[in-house]
């Protein structure tokens, strides 16, 4: 456990957070944060388990309140080796109003747009590379980018890049794999149920 003081506001509210980051230790897994508001009581405004995914404090926006970005390792050795799993990048922002942080991962897309171009030609390489010795990876470079943009609040450019990305015979299955592991998923949230 690691226990971080702000040593002042980082929402803008007013009053110091405490940032509290455990790791389970381990090849993989789990690590979880917790920030809390410090009150006359500690008041929790994010307390998430991130699994196999670490996540920071980071100001994407660069408005002066950092998000807390992580991944989603929901797809960790679901579909090939977990070195080349996807681990879609997700976002949670402070929400002044509710005092608390919530997933927002599609209102900070625009700010990942030149990762995500260099993870599709990454994607784009290895199913080349992949092609025909490793069938694993070969989907997994397929996924990764289309889940990007899935993430992003795109879904249906998402599911249109993954069918032009992956076309052998098992596409119509592993599209109905991936897309019952994203919607059973606390990261992902449709653009339009943002809060």
């Amino acid at each position: 456990t690691t226990v971080e003081s702000s040593a002042g506001d980082i929402t803008g509210d007013g009053r110091p957070e405490l940032v509290v980051t455990q790791n389970s230790g381990g090849a993989h897994c789990c690590e979880s944060t917790a920030i809390y508001s410090v009150e006359a009581m500690l008041q929790p405004i994010l307390s998430v388990a991130t699994g196999n995914c670490p996540g920071s404090l980071v100001d994407i926006d660069k408005d002066g309140v950092p998000e807390f970005q992580t991944c989603d390792d929901g797809f960790a050795y679901g579909f090939c080796s977990f070195a080349f799993s996807p681990v879609p990048t997700v976002v949670f922002a402070y929400d002044k109003g509710k005092g608390q942080f919530a997933l927002a991962t599609p209102r900070y897309a625009r700010y990942f747009r030149t990762q995500d171009a260099s993870e599709l030609a990454d994607a784009r390489k290895l199913m080349v590379e992949y092609r025909d010795t490793d069938p694993e990876t070969y989907r997994c470079a397929a996924l990764d980018p289309a889940l990007t943009l899935i993430y992003n609040g795109r879904l249906n450019d998402g599911l249109a890049l993954f069918r032009r990305l992956y076309t052998r015979p098992d596409r119509a299955m592993l599209e109905q794999k991936m897309m019952e592991i994203v919607r059973k998923s606390g990261f992902w949230v449709e653009r339009g149920r943002l809060l």
